[in-house]
């Protein structure tokens, strides 16, 4: 039985981290994506990059800022 592969990636819906995802997901990795939405540039443009990516079942999007800690994940 194959072992399923994850990857957390933290900026997940910016350009880079958006590719990134679409990569990971394509290869069969269970992806969690951070994502705190900075006005950085236009979040309207990182939820346009990350909207795709919603729907898949091997994704957990969760929108929070790493430096105050990861809202909504457990440590287990």
């Amino acid at each position: 039985m194959a072992r399923v592969r994850s990857a957390l990636v933290t900026g997940g819906a910016e350009f880079i981290g958006s590719h990134l995802v679409d990569r990971l997901l394509a290869d069969g990795w269970a992806v969690t994506s951070v994502e705190n939405f900075d006005p950085f540039y236009s979040p309207a443009v990182k939820r346009e990059n990350v909207a795709a990516h919603l729907r898949h079942p091997a994704l957990r999007f969760v929108e929070s800022d790493v430096c105050n800690g990861l809202v909504g994940c457990s440590a287990s």
